[in-house]
């Protein structure tokens, strides 16, 4: 009963915020100078929720500081004009929030007045009192545009619950990390768990394919999380630290599925082609109901395992079973804390005042707009800005990630977008398409899900990627024999499918929440190195590989390699494919940023994933990659049945220069 008077107080509160008017205008202007100031400057506002920890008013901070619209510093006092000076403020840009309780002790209202309708502005929040690791999420970036008219809604995560995975290094020495690496010759671990929640005397261990719905759990979707493949109980200590017994993935993802765990073909296949696991605790009551009230109980961290291949030793032969020839593409650097955007729809001007009008009078300033219009492609990065410790999604990882943990968590991250994105996509495309044996829901569906998302993740291609239109589209044809291969759709219809799915990526891509228009996303200008691989079948005894591992050295890039699954349709002679690769940076031991203090050296902050993951492709590319002469590229298939790899190529290129190779072995770095 207190649970359902707390939930119909905050849906009160939010009714209260999203009735209008939202964005009040106060009384009738008495001057003309006074009317036009009300209708360029707004009071924005929106709800703060900590969720896991009652503080007071004055512990939250929220300030919102104005983007400049202008690409050069020349423009600054123009773009000054309509910001009155804050005299409360540190800095006369930075505008303070007035933060109100509520009768819900968890949940806030805040306005930061005077906003210009002209401008973005990144917010910043933070806490003063010691609630435990925090996560917090938002509007993407932290940025909001005040004539859109939107509420803002922040929510602060405790993660009350935390767990981490024991580890041993190359050197023999025990870790505790939030992401491991799992091989078929390692796969035993044990997690050590504590909860801050008091009165819990039971708990459960759970492990799914999905990544958990942290943020918008509740007691129901906490006891059965989509993807689920099995729970283990669990009983905790008076010991700030618990462990559990040893736990191996080999028997319980490929050993015996169905009795013990939710273990399917299809989840073999996934976690065998680069799908991570998801781990976590979740406490019980004394009824044996999950604590997942995220409001009073907070979230539960979680931690994540991917297997990772194991390079054979290649065996080289005359007659080989593939030749390979490519086109080597190299990175390109990522532009570090500024706002970057790129167009993705043709966008004519026709904004007075709205949300569109910051966007369109900075792309007017760095000359690009023509006969009213902004073209697609066209890019724009504003000046470096102070990041915001916002995110739209948070980071729910307790544990320390560094070392291989860097390179779990990056690709599980790649992995869970393309799978979210691609899910809904084919679905979509299905639907319209009208294909009657591959219904939404269907085995059919699912295989050819999971298919689309291990090739895509293997080629390093998310959705959401600024070239996705182009590599997509020069691999359509390897996509498709994939898909086609795991559903059992013909091949025609499943590239109907992967065609109508790429153009509806493309359409989906613009907007990026509240923070920005649908003509434009968010493009760090950062590209991967890329392999663009043409795959023939010569005239051989030789049989297919099951896949091909791209193995680079030195390691700029993971060291263990980027795996392809080869498709069936190759063995004919003289059959061919092309596959786009793109080369993901090796983060493993890059610089990390500085401590952030938005407010004050007394009230450290967490920064957001995509602020630190800018910094650390940042140092990747100025002190790894540019300082890398040459590298190789082993090109070797697997064939698991004979326990063999097979040498199908090595090519040495200059790191930094583009370059094109034939079949076999060559070099084209001049040392």
């Amino acid at each position: 009963m207190k649970n359902l008077s707390r939930r119909i107080c905050e849906s009160l509160i939010l009714m209260t915020l999203l009735s209008p008017p939202f964005f009040a205008v106060g009384q009738q202007p008495r001057s003309p100078e006074d009317s036009e100031r009300r209708a360029t400057h707004v009071t924005q506002r929106g709800v703060i929720e900590i969720n896991g920890c009652v503080v007071s008013r004055d512990d939250l901070k929220l300030t919102a500081t104005p983007l400049s619209s202008s690409v050069t510093s020349g423009d600054k006092d123009a773009d000054d004009d309509d910001d009155r000076d804050d005299n409360d403020s540190h800095h006369r840009h930075v505008r303070h929030a007035q933060i109100r309780s509520t009768r819900d002790p968890h949940v806030f209202r805040f306005a930061i007045p005077d906003l210009s309708t002209r401008k973005a502005y990144i917010l910043n929040t933070g806490l003063r009192t010691v609630c435990g690791r925090m996560t917090w999420t938002g509007p993407k970036r932290g940025i909001i545009v005040p004539a859109s008219r939107k509420p803002v809604r922040i929510q602060g995560f405790v993660l009350t619950t935390k767990i981490d995975i024991q580890t041993t290094d190359a050197s023999g020495n025990v870790k505790f990390m939030g992401a491991d690496a799992l091989t078929s010759a390692s796969a035993t671990r044990v997690f050590r768990w504590h909860t801050d929640l008091p009165g819990v005397t039971s708990a459960e261990l759970q492990i799914a394919i999905d990544r958990f719905t942290s943020s918008t759990d509740t007691p129901d979707t906490c006891a059965n999380p989509s993807g689920l493949i099995t729970k283990l109980s669990l009983s905790p200590t008076d010991q700030r630290e618990d462990f559990t017994s040893p736990i191996d993935f080999n028997n319980l993802i490929f050993g015996n599925p169905g009795i013990t765990a939710g273990t399917s073909r299809l989840i073999q296949f996934q976690v065998a082609h680069g799908a991570p696991l998801y781990v976590r605790v979740v406490p019980l009551d004394n009824a044996g109901i999950p604590r997942c009230d995220v409001l009073a109980d907070g979230a539960a961290a979680i931690a994540v395992l991917m297997y990772l291949p194991i390079q054979n030793s290649p065996s080289f032969v005359a007659n080989p079973s593939l030749l390979i020839s490519g086109d080597y593409s190299p990175a390109l650097p990522v532009a570090v804390g500024s706002q970057c955007v790129r167009v993705v729809k043709f966008h004519t001007i026709d904004s007075i005042i709205g949300p569109d009008l910051f966007w369109e009078n900075a792309f007017a300033n760095a000359g690009d707009v023509h006969n009213n219009a902004i073209g697609q492609g066209v890019t724009l990065c504003l000046p470096a800005s102070t990041p915001s410790t916002l995110e739209d999604i948070g980071d729910f990882i307790s544990g320390v990630i560094e070392g291989i943990a860097v390179i779990v968590d990056s690709f599980a991250d790649l992995y869970d977008e393309i799978k979210k994105d691609v899910v809904h996509l084919v679905a979509s495309a299905i639907q319209k398409l009208g294909i009657i044996n591959c219904d939404q829901g269907s085995l059919c569906q699912d295989e050819l899900n999971a298919a689309l998302d291990a090739a895509l993740s293997a080629l390093g291609l998310p959705p959401s990627l600024p070239n996705f239109e182009e590599l997509a589209n020069r691999g359509v044809d390897y996509l498709a024999e994939e898909a086609s291969e795991e559903s059992g759709l013909p091949v025609d219809e499943a590239v109907d499918i992967i065609r109508k799915m790429i153009g509806d990526s493309v359409n989906a891509q613009g907007g990026s929440g509240n923070a920005l228009p649908d003509w434009l996303v968010f493009d760090n200008h950062f590209r991967p190195s890329q392999l663009t691989l043409n795959l023939t079948r010569p005239a051989t005894l030789q049989a297919l590989p099951d896949d091909l591992i791209v193995f680079p050295n030195p390691t700029i890039y993971p060291l263990l390699g980027t795996v392809v699954k080869i498709p069936s349709s190759l063995a004919p002679t003289g059959a061919s494919i092309i596959v786009p690769i793109q080369l993901l940076p090796n983060l493993d031991g890059t610089a990390d940023p500085p401590p952030f203090y938005p407010f004050g050296p007394q009230l450290c902050q967490p920064l957001p994933k995509e602020f630190v993951l800018e910094f650390k492709l940042n140092d990747w590319y100025q002190n790894r990659f540019l300082t890398t002469q040459c590298t190789e590229f082993d090109l070797d298939g697997v064939h698991p049945q004979a326990g063999v790899g097979e040498d199908l190529g090595a090519h040495t290129v200059a790191t930094q220069v583009p370059a094109h190779f034939d079949p076999g072995h060559s070099n084209t770095c001049n040392r």
